[in-house]
Parts: structure tokens; C-alpha cells; sequence
């Protein structure tokens, strides 16, 4: 998951992400919120790497295992240590993206053409 933002007096930032199986945000929800654990966040660049300069795109790596096949809604919010010291308002409609199954597959009776295999 990928988040930036800026800051108006250009603070240091930290973010936390909600993720939930609802577009409105109430199901089987999870926080992962930086000013906790720095475990799943990278591209930290200032603060010892524990933080974001304004406008630096923040990456959150989830660290549990999903469902298959199931959409999962996100949003994120980003505060300011150095400043304001508060979260901040987040988008209106949350972002999402659809798992995928992976696992073994029976390519029994698949023709391939033109494939060499050494």
C-alpha cells in the first residue's frame, strides 16, 4: 500500500493505514500505525528512518496473510510529529485492490506451441 502527502510547513510525516473488508469501513478492520511499529513501513528517509520528509511516498507492506479472491478497502491518514501533532482528515472514498488465489494449478490437457524446454 502507497500513500504521500505534503505539509504545509513542510514537517516530517508518519502515517497510519486502516484496512477493512467493507467500503465503509467498519468490517474486520485493521490499523497499521507507524507511530507504533516501523514493522511493514519502508522508505522512511529522515528521523533516523523512521519518518517521511513531506511529499516522500510512504509504503506499507502488509505482514498477514489475506484472503483469496476478496476486496479490501484502505485509507490513510498522516500526522505531523514535529508540528500540528494531530492525524489528518483522510479521502472520502477509500482505496481498494482484490486478492488473488496462489497455489498450485492442474495445467492437465494445456496445449503449448512453440515452447522449448531445455
Amino acid at each position: 500500500l502507497k500513500t504521500t502527502t505534503t505539509d504545509a510547513d513542510s514537517d516530517y510525516l508518519r502515517y497510519k493505514i486502516e484496512m477493512c473488508e467493507n467500503a465503509g469501513m467498519t468490517t474486520n478492520c485493521q490499523t497499521f500505525d507507524q507511530t507504533a511499529s516501523q514493522t511493514g513501513w519502508s522508505g522512511q528517509n529522515t528521523e533516523s528512518n523512521t519518518a517521511y520528509t513531506s511529499g516522500t511516498q510512504a509504503t506499507y507492506t502488509i505482514q498477514t496473510a489475506l484472503d483469496n479472491w476478496k476486496v479490501y478497502y484502505w485509507r490513510s491518514y498522516a500526522i505531523d510529529p514535529g508540528g500540528s501533532n494531530t492525524w489528518s482528515s483522510t479521502q472520502t472514498t477509500p482505496s481498494s485492490f482484490t486478492t488473488q488465489a496462489i497455489g498450485n494449478f492442474n495445467f492437465e490437457g494445456l496445449k503449448m506451441e512453440g515452447v522449448k524446454i531445455d
